[in-house]
Parts: structure tokens; C-alpha cells; sequence
């Protein structure tokens, strides 16, 4: 009974991790423009706030290649239950990074 509990668990996360890699290997270049893109809007002398922002954007890009391989690299373990956390990792960055550019956008302006 137990190595069937665990092989559902086995055929779970390796589903999960192969949409959350498709899905994230399609957004990645797509969160890479829009790094590009800030560098590229800013009119004239960026400030630090900007500059911040910026670096917050390309970190937001990096989350994805990370998950991806905390994703598989837990996988291998058999540790099936912490793919799920590892797969909501970009989300929550991304998510942090819109709240942290809604407070400090602002602030650049000043």
C-alpha cells in the first residue's frame, strides 16, 4: 500500500514539474524583455529607486530557472512534497516585485 501512496505522489510531481518547466521556460524570455524594456522607458538619468526597480526585474526573471531547478533537483531527491512550494516560487516573486514597484514608483519621481 505504501509504495503505490508513493508512486501517485511520484506521478504527481513529475506532472507538476512539467508544466510548471513548460510554463516557465515560455515566460523567461518574456520577464527578460520586460527588464530590457524598463532599462529602455526610463526618461533621462535613471534614479536609484529605478535602478532598484530594475535589478528587481531581472531577479524576477532569475526566479524562473531557479524553480525550475529546485523543481527537479527535489524530484531526484524524492521529495515529492516540496515541488508544489518550488513551483509557487516565481509566482510569489513576481507578486512581491508588483507590490515593491507599487510602493516605490512613486518615490522615483520625487
Amino acid at each position: 500500500m505504501n509504495e503505490v501512496l508513493i508512486a501517485k505522489r511520484k506521478k504527481k510531481a513529475a506532472c507538476l514539474g512539467v508544466i510548471c518547466t513548460l510554463i516557465y521556460t515560455v515566460l523567461f524570455p518574456l520577464f527578460v524583455f520586460i527588464g530590457i524594456l524598463f532599462l529602455n522607458l526610463l526618461p533621462g538619468k535613471p534614479t536609484p529607486i529605478d535602478r532598484f526597480l530594475i535589478f528587481l526585474a531581472f531577479l524576477n526573471a532569475l526566479s524562473l530557472p531557479v524553480a525550475i531547478y529546485l523543481i527537479w533537483s527535489t524530484y531526484a531527491k524524492g521529495q515529492y512534497e516540496k515541488i508544489a512550494s518550488f513551483c509557487r516560487l516565481p509566482i510569489f516573486t513576481t507578486l512581491g516585485w508588483f507590490l515593491i514597484g507599487i510602493v516605490l514608483a512613486p518615490l522615483a519621481r520625487t
